[in-house]
């Protein structure tokens, strides 16, 4: 039986907040006061709470704004799209610069874009107060490059419906330089035979994955922790996703399986189960145990189970 404290320091490294979710670091330049007519305008004008205002009047990149002419143009557009008081807040919390785009030249094209794209009346404002960066990042440099991209990964999506559920899953594939990680990360997935319908169906999973560090991943296909280069690599060919777990899920998994349960690590391999679930370890650990020597064999199987699932749901999901 294998000690998985052993493995501890080979395991992978939990992703940096940072490197998934950057807008939670706008604010980390901060003036000691406020700009006060922002400050009023937010509370006033937006029904912001004080400290919410404060908190984005105080971001030195507003520290010179000396007219809200910009703001009112802004706002008034948004009205005109049917956005409510709520997702208008929204849009400010998320990404405060919004207020000061300019709306003919910059934020009417980037939302002309998602209209074309096929998002609409409420769909289309919902969509962007989720993550009003999508129109304060560039259209030309980032929105349309990255778009076609993705749409070229998906296949059969004429209507953009799958396009448009990555997007809403993770909306950082669309908003930065595709050449910084998507391009890169693409071409490491291809490059270990994930291709075709399976980079597609990955892509719908875990969209995180794309936008990993492509230095993150390629250490941890070749890195020799518990598996072998070779091994590691077959893993990640059969079920990529198992690298986009955090340590503490992956010690979970090689403690269930190989501490638990008992197996050699072929089925980890061969199935992989350390994508698994273990919502339902009760019963795997107990019908395992009872048909050890078939241990591999079943955990095909219900690998096998848990795609016909998916797969039905994604069907059901498209229908």
């Amino acid at each position: 039986m294998h000690c998985v404290k052993s493995l501890q320091l080979q395991l992978l490294q939990r992703i940096p907040t940072k490197a998934t979710m950057p807008h939670l670091y706008l604010f980390s330049s901060l003036t000691k006061t406020p700009n006060t007519l922002l400050l009023n305008y937010l509370i006033q004008t937006l029904n912001f709470s004080k400290t919410e205002a404060q908190s984005i009047s105080n971001s030195t990149r507003f520290y010179n704004v000396k007219s809200l002419e910009n703001p009112h143009c802004v706002l008034h557009y948004l009205q005109s799209l049917g956005f409510s008081e709520t997702e208008i807040r929204s849009s400010v919390r998320s990404s405060p610069q919004i207020l000061f785009s300019d709306v003919d030249k910059t934020l009417k094209p980037k939302i002309e874009f998602f209209q074309e794209m096929g998002l609409v009346g409420p769909d289309l404002c919902k969509f962007i107060s989720s993550d009003s960066k999508l129109v304060t990042c560039s259209l030309e440099k980032s929105l349309i490059p990255s778009t076609q991209i993705l749409k070229k990964i998906l296949l059969n999506d004429s209507n953009n419906k799958k396009l448009i559920s990555v997007i809403r899953r993770l909306s950082w594939l669309i908003t930065t330089n595709p050449e910084r990680k998507l391009l890169s990360n693409i071409a490491l997935f291809e490059s270990c035979g994930i291709v075709g319908s399976q980079l597609s169906m990955l892509l719908k999973t875990t969209p995180r994955i794309f936008v990993m560090e492509e230095s993150y991943l390629r250490d941890l296909v070749s890195r020799e922790f518990w598996f072998t280069k070779h091994e590691a690599l077959q893993i990640f060919r059969r079920q990529p996703t198992v690298f986009s777990k955090s340590e503490e899920q992956l010690k979970l998994r090689l403690d269930f399986f190989l501490n638990k349960i008992e197996l050699k690590k072929e089925p980890l391999i061969g199935a992989p189960c350390l994508a698994y679930s273990l919502e339902k370890r009760d019963f795997l650990e107990k019908f395992v145990a009872k048909f050890r020597d078939d241990a591999e064999e079943l955990l095909v199987a219900y690998r096998g189970h848990l795609l016909d699932s998916s797969s039905s749901q994604e069907e059901k999901s498209c229908g």
